[in-house]
């Protein structure tokens, strides 16, 4: 890694174009994130087909990468289903204080046709929440929506709204701790990717670990 910034750094300098400055800036920091993502995060999740009622399938394809200490391989479970709405829970590993305790994937229930973000901001008590601005652009320019709980627990929500799925984030309500919890979760959602971007960055993933 150091020495990948190396050398973009002697080009930088040795380029006058404002282009290749700005592209070689964006190269510097993308590789920065990864290798803060390779210090705090796991492998990317892994889930079953989820269908809703009618046996429609509703899950789609994520690219996701959990807090190292939480299950991230839950291809063989079950998906829980919630009021208009399917479920899969990451937790972290049996025994383990890793945060968070909880990483809730939702996927909409198409054939209910109920509201999916008022029905699920109402299931995990956050409808009257305040919408918050994300602090990171999501990848391929999603549109995301953020919401926070706290009572007994704290629960970070991001929904899109256009693709009818959500990530909540779940933590012990402890005092001192939600900068440390809010950088976890950013070192996590950083990489997020749906549909096709989801492909290219698992594909860039493998490829990655197979030069390891």
């Amino acid at each position: 890694m150091q020495k990948h910034l190396y050398l973009l750094s002697i080009l930088v300098l040795g380029c006058g174009t404002k282009e290749y400055e700005e592209l070689a800036q964006d190269t510097i920091h993308y590789l920065q994130e990864i290798e803060d993502a390779e210090k705090k995060l796991g492998s990317p999740i892994k889930y079953p087909e989820t269908k809703d009622t009618a046996g429609n399938v509703i899950s789609k394809d994520v690219f996701l990468r959990l807090p190292t200490g939480l299950y991230s391989d839950l291809s063989k479970s079950k998906p829980e289903q919630g009021s208009g709405y399917r479920a899969i829970k990451f937790p972290r590993n049996k025994g383990g204080t890793e945060i968070p305790r909880l990483v809730i994937l939702a996927f909409a229930e198409e054939s209910e046709g109920a509201d999916f973000k008022d029905g699920f901001l109402q299931a995990m008590d956050a409808k009257d929440s305040k919408e918050n601005k994300p602090k990171f652009k999501f990848k391929d320019g999603l549109d995301v929506l953020q919401y926070e709980t706290k009572g007994h627990e704290r629960n970070i929500i991001f929904l899109v709204p256009s693709e009818k799925m959500g990530v909540v984030f779940q933590f012990d309500n402890t005092p001192g701790q939600e900068a440390k919890q809010d950088d976890v979760v950013q070192a996590s959602m950083r990489f997020f990717r749906l549909g096709a971007g989801a492909s290219e960055a698992l594909s860039k993933y493998q490829i990655n670990i197979s030069s390891k």
